[in-house]
């Protein structure tokens, strides 16, 4: 029975639980909880509340982790294959330059989000003049830190950083691919329109529609964070510094999900479904890394796997 009772079963248990709920209420009471938390009625009028911490500061954080973090792992990879004594190798070379604009390509989708996020009008000068300047910056502190990190420590990153690129590119894919087959219409677009009766179901696919609301892509990021834990592992970690960055990560996610919910910008199942999707191949990710190391994630440093 203990044995059943793992930490790692309790874990699956628990977010299934967590994700059962969530699409169940979502399927009764969707619409209802967007109105009560996002939504305002002006003049006879529907207008999103304004809340500038969930809509603008949250909303840029949640695309500024997930870049940085991906921006940090192709950079640690690089790092590696370019230290090597022996020469590069043509398929090496290949993915060093292609991780390289990889990192570029992120910050680049770091200073679009950002930009798109908290203007308030169409695209001009100074806002590709903020992007172009905020791509450099990121690049630059990337590459600045990377390089100045002691090389053990970038060595010891290489594994965990491979998982890392391989779980945030599938994921990202994965729940883009979701976004067109679901074609869901935001809550906030419904309220653009004038009108909440295009509102549709999270169970109903819709087809390419030109909407992206399901699943919420800000939820998946946040849980991917997790990937954060197999570079603690690799550098040794407690069990303790483990937990507690956990902790932080799922709170991070809870605040995440709850704020795009409260911008008008998920239902309650799409932040339950961007949660399910990262779940999974967060965990996914974990049992390879365990098979690979044999070493227990959350166990004591150098705690092997039976």
């Amino acid at each position: 029975m203990k044995k059943l009772l793992t930490p790692k079963v309790l874990t699956c248990v628990v977010a299934v639980f967590i994700i059962i709920l969530g699409l169940t209420l979502g399927a009764f009471f969707d619409l209802d909880i967007s109105k009560a938390l996002a939504i305002k009625e002006v003049d006879g009028t529907l207008e999103i509340v304004n809340h500038p911490i969930s809509s603008h500061v949250l909303a840029v954080l949640g695309y500024a982790t997930y870049a940085v973090l991906g921006g940090f792992a192709c950079a640690v990879i690089i790092l590696n294959l370019l230290r090597k004594k022996e020469p590069l190798k043509v398929i090496e070379k290949i993915i060093s330059i292609g991780l390289f604009f990889a990192i570029i390509a992120l910050m680049a989708f770091l200073a679009y989000k950002s930009m798109k996020t908290i203007s308030t009008s169409s695209f001009g000068f100074w806002h590709y003049l903020m992007m172009a300047l905020m791509l450099f910056v990121m690049t630059f502190i990337i590459w600045f830190v990377s390089i100045n990190l002691n090389p053990k420590v970038v060595k010891k990153c290489f594994v965990p950083a491979i998982y890392t690129i391989i779980t945030l590119v599938s994921a990202y894919l994965f729940n883009e691919v979701a976004k067109f087959i679901w074609g869901r219409i935001r809550i906030r677009d419904l309220v653009a329109a004038g009108s909440l009766d295009g509102f549709v179901n999270w169970y109903q696919v819709s087809g390419h529609t030109g909407y992206d609301s399901f699943p919420s892509g800000h939820a998946l990021q946040a849980i991917l964070m997790f990937m954060i834990i197999l570079w603690m592992v690799a550098l040794g970690a407690s069990k303790k510094a483990k937990v507690i960055t956990s902790v932080g990560i799922v709170c991070w996610t809870v605040l995440m999900m709850f704020s795009r919910i409260l911008a008008g910008a998920h239902f309650l199942s799409d932040v339950t479904a961007g949660f399910a999707v990262g779940f999974a191949f967060v965990y996914i990710s974990f049992v390879m890394f365990e098979r690979k190391t044999k070493q227990d994630i959350f166990g004591d440093p150098k705690e092997s796997v039976k």
